[in-house]
């Protein structure tokens, strides 16, 4: 795992747990700010939002008629084409969101939220977990504490497979991704987000020379 400690307090770890690799960025990050720096984890892709404000995402009619539907608790995009339509961080642009996403190339149908015992949950039932609103879900945390609901959002993300996952929570922001050159995508990534840090303009090479291995 590698780790930039940034001087505002803004801290990106990425690590790899193949095929994904992965970022978590902690102190002033969150969906608006991956939106901002990051839109192509989101663009020309398909989003199975599987939770909003810790709840459920409901869908306007006017998201409707363009293509949104909510099924099993889960709203789906249709093909997003401007990050500025959608809806996350419903408790304004300093606070994380609660949000979760999973980003395909194709339009996926994930089942239903499971709404009991994470730790009674089967896999494989047409149902999946939701990790985000679990203060336990950190995922450059190696204590015991967070464990079991690793090894529980490990199995589901490699049974559902998604391009991208992307979820804000309260400790962290996460970014994980599959997609082609996904390395050196999430690098890149890595280093827009702490560069984006009180709008200063960092260059990525720079950053490099103070990634911890």
């Amino acid at each position: 795992m590698h780790e930039v400690e940034d001087p505002d307090e803004r801290i990106v770890r990425r690590g790899l747990q193949a095929p994904y690799h992965w970022l978590t960025a902690t102190g002033d990050v969150y969906m608006g700010t991956l939106m901002e720096v990051c839109p192509e984890a989101v663009l020309n892709r398909y989003l199975a939002v599987t939770s909003f404000d810790s709840g459920v995402r409901r869908i306007t009619e006017d998201e409707r008629l363009a293509g949104w539907h909510l099924r099993g608790d889960i709203a789906y995009s249709p093909r997003v084409a401007s990050v500025q339509s959608l809806q996350f961080q419903r408790d304004g642009i300093d606070s994380p969101g609660y949000d979760e996403w999973y980003v395909f190339e194709a339009p996926r149908d994930l089942g239903q939220v499971f709404r009991g015992n994470p730790f009674e949950f089967q896999s494989g039932c047409g149902e999946i977990l939701v990790f985000v609103n679990t203060l336990a879900f950190a995922l450059h945390d190696p204590n015991s504490d967070v464990r079991e609901i690793l090894e529980l959002f490990w199995n589901q993300l490699m049974l559902i497979e998604p391009e991208t996952f992307i979820a804000d929570g309260r400790d962290c922001l996460a970014l994980l991704s599959k997609r082609p050159q996904n390395g050196a995508w999430i690098a890149d990534s890595h280093g827009r987000l702490l560069a984006n840090s009180e709008g200063r303009d960092r260059p990525f090479a720079g950053l490099l020379a103070n990634v911890k291995g």
